[in-house]
């Protein structure tokens, strides 16, 4: 999927290598919270409001717009008119990152597990070597 960063209405933004903290609201609650406390922190870090994995957006029920809508209705709502960023967590399939994407996330964790060789340690270098050779060839 391309993505055409001129069509994000949602007001998120990419937020560079400003140093920034991801709230994660859970449940779509606790904004408002969030905004106070960027509020009283003095400016220092940018927030990213909308903030959460896949996985918890299944175990909660929300989908990637739930979280996108409650997460910006509440800094609006708590006054908030600074610079916001949006977390896609823990994406693991292409699917994750569209459906993240499509709805105005600006921020993407991809979660690579799935393909973590976890007895890469013990290997003999010529079979790290071959590994690395496949893996960089199917690439």
């Amino acid at each position: 999927m391309k993505i055409d960063r001129n069509k994000n209405t949602t007001g998120c933004v990419t937020l560079g290598l400003a140093p920034s903290f991801g709230f994660g609201d859970r449940i779509g609650l606790a904004t408002a919270g969030h905004v106070a406390a960027m509020q009283r922190s003095g400016g220092a870090i940018e927030p990213i409001f909308p903030q959460q994995s896949i996985r918890e957006m299944s175990r909660t029920q929300r989908s990637p717009q739930q979280v996108m809508d409650d997460a910006l209705t509440g800094a609006r709502s708590a006054g908030w008119t600074g610079r916001i960023g949006a977390d896609a967590d823990h994406l693991k399939t292409p699917d994750d990152v569209d459906a993240t994407a499509a709805v105005g996330f600006t921020f993407f964790t991809i979660d690579p597990s799935a393909h973590v060789d976890q007895r890469a340690d013990d290997y003999p270098e010529a079979v790290v070597r071959e590994k690395f050779t496949t893996a960089r060839d199917s690439a």
